[in-house]
């Protein structure tokens, strides 16, 4: 089973700064991290990027770099991902994701039935679309999208069948606040920063 791993590679607008570079108190870089913590649960890995250039250093047996030419977001990125992968399922998720759980990834792996096309997870209501399994039946229905011009993810679950997890199941493998934490701004990064020494010192669930 593959992995995609969402990258752009440029500045973004809010943080001022690469976010798939982003580091928090140990000079590794998150996507890393993040590599390291899913090789073990999926035989290739793909970083899809509009500068692949930034992460050759992290090609190698497992982990391929694919340039995303489409460069309208993780849509597009999403679109060439799963068009290059070799599985049929494929997890996809972006690269400034901290705090993902290797064992609830495995959770979901469990979850996947041919009769659905994604498996999301669902904290509060919303739908963690870049924390997700997506088959390749959604190429199309995301080949639509792009042509239309609509790069919003959330569009294309309205379009194949989808099975949610719910808060429910999510909070077995801790705080889903912490699972699915972001980091958009200067403010969530210094937040994540503060979060990871809670993480480090076994505060899991009520970080946040």
């Amino acid at each position: 089973m593959n992995a995609i791993i969402l990258a752009k590679g440029e500045n973004s607008g809010r943080l001022s700064k690469d976010k798939s570079l982003i580091m928090l108190s140990d000079n590794t870089p998150v996507i890393k991290k993040n590599i390291e913590k899913i090789s073990d649960i999926f035989s290739t890995i793909s970083i899809v990027s509009v500068h692949p250039e930034k992460f050759v250093s992290y090609e190698g047996k497992k982990v391929k770099v694919i340039r995303d030419s489409f460069a309208c977001g993780p849509l597009g990125a999403m679109y060439t991902g799963l068009n290059c992968s070799l599985s049929k399922y494929n997890f996809v998720m972006a690269c400034d994701m901290p705090f993902i759980n290797p064992d609830f990834i495995s959770f979901m792996i469990e979850r996947i039935e041919d009769e659905y096309d994604a498996v999301v997870p669902e904290h509060n209501g919303f739908a963690e679309v870049l924390h997700a399994f997506y088959s390749k039946n959604i190429i199309l229905p995301l080949e639509n999208l792009l042509q239309k011009r609509q790069y919003r993810v959330r569009e294309v679950l309205e379009r194949v069948r989808v099975k949610y997890i719910k808060d429910r199941e999510i909070i077995k493998f801790g705080n889903p606040d912490v699972l699915f934490f972001n980091i958009n701004t200067e403010t969530d990064l210094q937040k994540a920063k503060d979060i990871y020494g809670k993480v480090k010192a076994g505060d899991f669930y009520d970080t946040c």
